[in-house]
């Protein structure tokens, strides 16, 4: 739902500096630096995403192993 959020975000963001720029004598600046700024907003939220994501399969990775051990302590 996060991401969908970002995404939509970041076009919209990307979709005002367009029609900022069409506005303007020198639309380049304006298309260059909105795109810019927009792109670098969605990798950054990405990687935190990713970031979290890999901490939450090392957790449940960790649960499994901790619960195989004590699966197998049972019956000694």
């Amino acid at each position: 739902m996060k991401i969908g959020l970002y995404a939509i975000l970041t076009a919209l963001l990307i979709a005002g500096s367009y029609f900022a720029g069409a506005k303007m004598d020198n639309p380049l600046l304006a298309y260059a630096a909105g795109a810019t700024l927009t792109l670098i907003l969605f990798l950054w939220n990405m990687s935190r995403y990713a970031k979290k994501a890999a901490q939450r399969k090392y957790r449940e990775r960790m649960f499994q192993q901790h619960m195989r051990m004590t699966l197998r302590n049972q019956w000694h």
